[in-house]
């Protein structure tokens, strides 16, 4: 197939890796396919990558992120891709994963309510919500021995979408009410309130060619000795004010 140019680790960590920028013009040169940037730290074992496609040579792309560095993903005739879509409250039913952003700012990443300003709505996997969310649908539960720990630096304080709200949460729907929806993330249940100005996006089927330069993407798949992924699904979004998120 030829390309034509794709809580939490801790609470503050699944944050991190949802919201992680990549706003940046592409300038950085693309690393030889199979490999990751020298100067990034290891992702060997990790299931997948995430961030800014910054380069696209044949079935190879070059995802490059603030904390992980560059990666090389391989796209094959099995990836599955999806883009991401406009969706209505009618999408969030039980079962569907969810990630919520939270309308207030000031709300904790282990709150038992929130109201949501936004929810980015990704179907169950064959293990449930656990990828597609950095972990697509709530996490893996587990920190990477040599994720860094601060925040790099130019990495925004606060979402895409001029700042928007605070975390939320993530994790599988569990029941939906008149006013909302209840969430079972990693910390326990959490009702989710909607609003009129609730904003709501979905994956839908793409064909490789959505799979541009400059484009977002969240790649599940494994990764060699190297760090380089062979992707078994990837979801691509357009940027956000600039920057990469879900």
């Amino acid at each position: 197939m030829s390309l034509s140019l794709l809580r939490p680790l801790a609470a503050g960590a699944v944050l991190a890796v949802l919201l992680t920028g990549c706003g940046d013009d592409v300038s950085t040169p693309a690393v030889s396919a199979g490999t990751a940037d020298d100067t990034a730290p290891s992702t060997a074992g990790m299931p997948g990558t995430f961030g800014e496609i910054a380069a696209a040579d044949g079935d190879v792309l070059q995802v490059r992120n603030q904390m992980t560095g560059q990666v090389a993903v391989t796209v094959t005739g099995d990836t599955t891709i999806t883009s991401q879509a406009a969706a209505t409250r009618g999408d969030v039913a039980a079962g569907v994963c969810v990630v919520v952003r939270s309308a207030d700012a000031d709300d904790a990443s282990d709150a038992a309510a929130v109201t949501a300003a936004s929810v980015a709505v990704s179907p169950a996997g064959d293990e449930g919500c656990t990828g597609g969310f950095g972990g697509p649908g709530g996490g893996t539960g587990r920190r990477p021995a040599d994720m860094p720990t601060e925040r790099p630096s130019g990495m925004p304080s606060r979402p895409p979408g001029g700042g928007r709200g605070g975390f939320g949460t993530v994790g599988r729907v569990s029941s939906v009410t008149d006013g909302g929806f209840v969430v079972d993330g990693p910390n326990g249940s959490v009702t989710v309130t909607v609003g009129t100005d609730t904003t709501y996006t979905k994956q839908v089927s793409a064909a490789a060619g959505a799979l541009t330069v400059g484009r977002c993407v969240r790649v599940q798949g494994d990764a060699d000795d190297t760090g380089a992924v062979t992707a078994t699904s990837v979801q691509v979004s357009d940027k956000v004010d600039d920057q990469c998120g879900l």
